[in-house]
């Protein structure tokens, strides 16, 4: 089946933080739980690269290359790991509309200058800066390791406009990290993602690492059909 989206990810930026559930929770729907680390619950600031986008199989027009930066939380539904967004900032009105229409992800078009590796933004009344330098060559994680936990969960989860909860698949093959990463970071949590998350702004990271990325391919329409099985009583969503 075509996928609903592909695309090609690169040079994807992960910081990720161990945060109380309580935290979390306003933001899951109620079949999820966060996907645990030695006993940690989990939130990750992500940016990427988003190159040759296409919707069906259709090239979508404008840039072929579109950055992204989001806010991520691990998740799990029975035995489904994936992640749920917090709030994702693109550069193009375009982008943002059809991902919020069809499958009502929290998308906003921003004031946006990618530049090496430096993702600038301004939202808030304020400029928010991601940049890093990585060093040496990439490798593979171990496999069961943390940065391979959390590249390699593959499940998108979030609620359709209609109030059912929609799953989409990603797929993609093991990606190669950087783990010495180098960071530099001038962002206010506040400003970019509410008052709830002033906590990582207090928190320091838990680890910093950037993958390779690929080729991905999000299949949609599997996963809104399994969200409607899973709303009927009695009935579960299938394993991954």
């Amino acid at each position: 089946m075509t996928p609903f989206l592909s695309s090609r990810w690169s040079d994807i930026f992960i910081q990720t933080w161990a945060v109380p559930e309580a935290q979390l929770r306003p933001f899951l729907l109620p079949e999820m739980v966060p996907d645990r680390w030695d006993g940690d619950a989990l939130v990750s600031l992500m940016a990427l690269d988003m190159i040759d986008n296409r919707l069906f199989g259709m090239r979508l027009p404008g840039r072929r290359r579109i950055p992204e930066v989001s806010l991520k939380i691990h998740v799990r539904d029975g035995r489904r790991r994936g992640v749920t967004t917090v709030r994702t900032f693109v550069p193009r009105p375009m982008m943002a509309g059809m991902s919020r229409l069809t499958v009502n992800e929290p998308v906003l078009a921003v004031p946006y200058h990618r530049g090496g590796e430096e993702h600038e933004l301004r939202f808030g009344g304020r400029t928010h800066r991601i940049a890093w330098t990585a060093v040496g060559d990439p490798a593979m994680p171990p496999e069961g390791g943390f940065e391979d936990f959390l590249i390699n969960a593959p499940w998108l989860f979030g609620k359709h406009w209609s109030g059912i909860p929609l799953s989409q698949r990603l797929e993609h093959p093991r990606w190669p990290v950087w783990t010495d990463v180098r960071a530099r970071l001038d962002v206010d949590p506040v400003a970019l993602f509410g008052e709830h998350w002033q906590i990582l702004a207090a928190t320091a990271p838990r680890r910093t690492f950037v993958a390779q990325g690929s080729e991905v391919e999000v299949h949609a329409f599997a996963g809104f059909i399994e969200g409607q099985r899973a709303a009927r009583p009695g009935t579960t969503p299938a394993p991954a």
